[in-house]
């Protein structure tokens, strides 16, 4: 049901004097809910259950995120602003 109402429904209920609102009004609309088994996904796995599997990544230096960091303002900015 993507159309709620066509251009025809809306003069008749101009007609009946029947309050329209503009946002209840949609070509291509949508019935959205607001309940959350519409939309999360319920998992019976905990959130951290994996954690401990999951490979220990190396932390970087900071001078070479540093280094990474000013590598990609470079062509964002002018010579004054990058100093």
């Amino acid at each position: 049901m993507a159309k709620l109402l066509s251009l025809k429904g809306i003069r008749h209920l101009d007609k009946c004097g029947s309050k329209v609102h503009a946002r209840a009004i949609t070509i291509n609309g949508r019935n959205y809910s607001s309940q959350d088994s519409d939309y999360l996904h319920r998992s019976v796995v905990p959130s951290m259950h994996y954690q401990k599997s999951l490979p220990r990544l190396p932390v970087p230096k900071l001078e070479d995120t540093i280094r990474r960091y000013l590598a990609a303002q470079r062509p964002l900015l002018d010579d004054d602003q990058f100093r």
